[in-house]
């Protein structure tokens, strides 16, 4: 009889979390319809979407930065330290990458091998590579 209401229950958990991941994604990617295919499809346009944005929001921020410590290095800094802070962005750039893919692989794990899998980890991608431009905007003058 336990093992019986353990499957009830892990099933009614199943249900219930999988409703939930559909209906964020839904929410999410507006025009996303129905079925697994078509919502996976928005969501990889949705992806390449917010990742141009964010390549555009990054390209500018570096050009900002890269005039930036050219500008500081001619006045030069105390102690004949050169400034970097384009060299900084491009490195932490790169970690963030290498840590979205990570974290929304982790998502993906909590799910599979369900199908909301594959839309818990396009909907991850999304919202970091969003937050990531908000973030990367309020760097730019």
């Amino acid at each position: 009889m336990k093992a019986k209401a353990k499957i009830a229950f892990s099933l009614a958990v199943f249900i219930i979390s999988y409703g939930a991941i559909v209906a964020t994604v839904l929410a999410d990617a507006s025009k996303c319809c129905c079925s697994t295919v078509e919502v996976t499809e928005c969501l990889e346009k949705e992806t390449k979407k917010a990742d141009t944005k964010l390549n555009q929001v990054y390209r500018k921020l570096l050009s900002q930065r890269k005039d930036q410590d050219k500008e500081q290095n001619k006045v030069g800094l105390p102690g004949g330290a050169s400034a970097y802070s384009a060299d900084a962005l491009q490195k932490a750039q790169r970690a963030w990458i290498k840590f979205r893919d990570a974290n929304c692989e982790f998502r993906h794990s909590l799910s599979y091998p369900g199908t909301g899998a594959s839309l818990d980890y396009g909907d991850c991608i999304v919202k970091m590579t969003e937050e990531r431009t908000s973030e990367l905007k309020k760097e730019i003058k």
